[in-house]
C-alpha cells in the first residue's frame, strides 16, 4: 500500500488508478479510516485528469460509487467487500491466472459463500470471480455452474440489471467459452456449441459501453467469426 501511494504521488500516468488501488487493498486488509476521504481525493483526482476518455480513467470513475461517502455506509465497512473489488481487479487485468493455488482457492472460498453472506460491491460479482478462479484451478463444471449462477443473479423476474453490465457481458463470455471446451465430447458437441453462439451473440447485440468493451467486444467478434 506504501508503494501505491508513493506511484500515485510520482506516476503521470494515472494517479486516480493508484489512489484506487490503495483504497481497497487499505479496505481488504481491514483498514477503514480513511476510505470517505479516498473517494473525495480520487473523485478530484478524476476532475484536474487529462485522460478522462481513457478505459481505466472511466473504470475508476464507475467505482467511486463503491466507495463510502459517509461513515453511515455500514455494509462498505466490511473486508470481504473490497477484497471482491481486489479480486475483480484480478480478474478485469487478466491477472488471476498468475495467482498461486493457494491464492486461488482463498478467492474460492470466498467468492463460494452463499450469496446472502456474500457483501457484493456489484451484484452477480461473487460468482464472475468464482467461476474465473475456478477455470484457472482447471475445475471446469464447477466454473460452468458460477457463471450460470452469476447471469441468474443479474435478472430481476425476468429483466435484466442496468447496473455494472460488465459482470453480465464477461460472464456470458466465459460460459461460451467453457461450454465450447465441451467439443471433444462428441455427446453434448452440438448443443454445447449452439448455447455458445447464442451467448455470445446476446452479449454482442445486448451490452455496450462497459468496462473495457473493445477488449471483449474483439474477442467475441472473432470467436462467432470462427463458428460461423
Amino acid at each position: 500500500m506504501k508503494n501505491f501511494k508513493e506511484l500515485r504521488r510520482c506516476s503521470l500516468f494515472s494517479k486516480s488508478f493508484y489512489a484506487y488501488l490503495t483504497v481497497i487493498c487499505q479496505g481488504a486488509h481491514g483498514y477503514f479510516d480513511e476510505l470517505v476521504r479516498w473517494r473525495t481525493e480520487i473523485t478530484e483526482l478524476l476532475s484536474r485528469s487529462t485522460q478522462k476518455e481513457s478505459q481505466i480513467e472511466k473504470y475508476i470513475a464507475r467505482r467511486c460509487s463503491k466507495i463510502p461517502r459517509a461513515e453511515t455506509e455500514q455494509e462498505k465497512f466490511d473486508p470481504l467487500y473490497w477484497r471482491l473489488l481486489v479480486y475483480e481487479m484480478l480478474f478485469m487485468w487478466n491477472a488471476l491466472n498468475s495467482c498461486h493455488a493457494s491464492t486461488l482457492q482463498a478467492i474460492v472460498q470466498d467468492c463460494g459463500k452463499p450469496p446472502e453472506e456474500l457483501n457484493e460491491p456489484s451484484i452477480g460479482l461473487g460468482r464472475l470471480i468464482l467461476g474465473a478462479a475456478l477455470v484457472c484451478l482447471k475445475r471446469y463444471e464447477e466454473a460452468i455452474r458460477a457463471f450460470r449462477d452469476c447471469i441468474e443473479a443479474r435478472t430481476d423476474e425476468g429483466v435484466e440489471l442496468p447496473q455494472d453490465v460488465h459482470i453480465s457481458a464477461f460472464a456470458h463470455y466465459e460460459l461460451a467459452m467453457l461450454l465450447l471446451r465441451k467439443e471433444d465430447d462428441d455427446e453434448d458437441e452440438g448443443e454445447a456449441r449452439e448455447e455458445a453462439k447464442r451467448l455470445l451473440v446476446y452479449a454482442q447485440l445486448n451490452y455496450k459501453s462497459f468496462d473495457f468493451d473493445n477488449r471483449i467486444n474483439v474477442r467475441i467478434h472473432s470467436v462467432l467469426r470462427k463458428l460461423n
